[in-house]
């Protein structure tokens, strides 16, 4: 264990080489690497699985499976791969660990890089009629005293929570307080299947994840959990993660830790 911590570059994380023996013995093996191309698709599998803080939400999408991901992981995949890292055992992925080095940057990729055609895939629920028009003639039509088309109603097709992602990538601020920023500049997220039992496996995925960062200059990093999601609060938690900023919005709470 000792030579363990000396080959991760992680000062302040001693909480994370401790673990608690499982409850049930296993002989089950996991093995934490870098994330490739080819898990994509897998990675996609575990956040569709996992993203109802915690639990399976594969009916819930079964119309749209990737839409979730599109929101919660692709970003990361496509634009911060060389700091994600997946967890897996002789079946296949069953955690990953996903984080971009300055949260600020990345934010500015998303909206550049990935948010366009994300808008492309998923248009906007509450689309109106007057977007098809340029906004001079919008304008032009609005000074004249004409309306140019009325709010089109939210599709009674899509469930409610479709409607609030798919809304997400066309209103998405990537605004992070400085607040945050300042002692926190990178930005992760994290999920491991429900299957999986021994609590050391996050524990060692997020040290990996820790040292990249680190290595790379940064020593903090921030996770942005809906504040209804309280398996995933407490989760965060188990991991040396600590609310900053109490208070700073009602439905996200931002969970840190410094490495």
């Amino acid at each position: 264990m000792v030579c363990q911590q000396r080959l991760i570059p992680v000062d302040s994380g001693n909480d994370l080489f401790v673990y608690k023996p499982p409850d049930v013995p296993s002989s089950k093996i996991y093995t934490i690497r870098p994330y490739l191309p080819m898990d994509e698709s897998n990675v996609y599998d575990v956040c569709r699985h996992t993203c109802m803080d915690g639990m399976d939400g594969t009916e819930c999408f079964s119309d749209q499976p990737n839409l979730v991901g599109d929101k919660l992981v692709g970003g990361f995949l496509s634009l911060s791969g060389e700091f994600c890292f997946v967890v897996e055992d002789e079946v296949g992925l069953v955690g990953y660990a996903l984080a971009a080095l300055d949260a600020k940057q990345f934010h500015k990729k998303l909206e550049l890089d990935w948010l366009p055609d994300m808008c492309d895939k998923y248009p906007s629920p509450n689309k109106t009629a007057d977007q098809g028009m340029s906004r001079p003639e919008i304008n032009l039509c609005r000074d004249r005293g004409l309306n140019p088309g009325p709010p089109a109603q939210k599709s009674d097709t899509l469930p409610l929570d479709h409607q609030e992602l798919m809304s997400w990538f066309h209103t998405f601020k990537g605004d992070v307080p400085e607040s945050i920023h300042s002692q926190h500049p990178s930005v992760m997220c994290c999920s491991l299947l429900s299957t999986v039992l021994d609590q050391s496996v996050a524990k060692r995925m997020i040290t990996c994840l820790l040292a990249a960062l680190r290595a790379n200059g940064s020593f903090g990093v921030y996770a942005a959990v809906s504040s209804r999601e309280q398996y995933m609060l407490e989760f965060y938690g188990k991991l040396g993660f600590l609310e900053l900023c109490p208070g700073l919005s009602p439905e996200t709470t931002y969970l840190g830790r410094t490495f």
